[in-house]
């Protein structure tokens, strides 16, 4: 394995223009993933020094939660919330996520809440219907995740 010029690079590269030229589809696609991401990351107060809580754990006994390939927490600063449950596995799975009432307590939430929700990775609007000791239930894409954003 030559390490020292990928060949994916080398197609970033595109003869010196470093304007990707030489790359697949599907490398494109993935730079501008992580670009959306990497930037909610800065913008978003939530995400870069709010207060973070594991919902993982509340779902080890969740069948519709694999807690080996899915991953859900919250993040809060201020009025602003995000909720993001992320799928590693390579088929769409139905995943229900549940909701402890410690998360709602933590994150001084109100036991029961429906509000619009953006999410940050999509761009698409939902609303989000969350109750303390609930669960809440989505299917997700192979590899993706959704990272809801509301304000309350």
């Amino acid at each position: 394995f030559d390490y020292w010029s990928l060949s994916t690079l080398a197609a970033w590269n595109n003869g010196g223009q470093w304007d990707g030229g030489g790359a697949s589809p599907e490398s494109l696609q993935l730079k501008t993933a992580y670009q959306t991401l990497l930037k909610a990351v800065v913008r978003e107060k939530a995400l870069a020094e709010g207060r973070f809580f594991d919902l993982t754990y509340a779902n080890l006994n969740n069948h519709r939660f694999n807690n080996q390939t899915q991953f859900a927490w919250f993040r809060k600063a201020g009025r602003e919330y995000v909720l993001i449950v992320v799928h590693f596995d390579a088929k769409e799975t139905p995943t229900s996520v549940h909701l402890p009432e410690h998360a709602f307590a933590y994150l001084e939430l109100p036991s029961t809440l429906s509000v619009e929700a953006t999410d940050l990775l999509s761009g698409r609007q939902t609303v989000l219907s969350l109750s303390a000791g609930a669960t809440i239930d989505l299917a997700l894409p192979p590899l993706s995740a959704v990272m809801w954003k509301f304000i309350i």
